[in-house]
């Protein structure tokens, strides 16, 4: 369970990353720094921050073409144990 003062700890660049990915879930991370405009580093960071937290996870696909299926897409979505106590912050 997240705590509320966690949620409360999130700055408004993290609180943007949650909702996106509540708005795409499967989302790549390219397509996340690339919408939000957040350098790759900075990005990183707070993706750091909310997969410690257990608010989002980290998954692998496999790419569309087979040509681009030699390199497994890494995507994330929100834990769905979590997606309920964020809702508030989510809106």
């Amino acid at each position: 369970m997240i705590s509320e003062s966690e949620i409360e700890e999130l700055d408004e660049r993290t609180l943007d990353i949650v909702k996106l990915i509540e708005e795409e879930p499967r989302i790549s991370r390219d397509e996340l720094i690339k919408k939000l405009d957040l350098s790759e580093d900075e990005f990183d960071v707070k993706m750091e921050g909310l997969t410690e937290k257990d608010i989002v996870i980290r998954m692998t696909m496999t790419a569309d073409s087979s040509m681009e299926s030699r390199v497994p897409k890494k995507v994330f979505m929100l834990n769905p144990e979590k997606k309920s106590e964020l809702q508030e912050f989510l809106k």
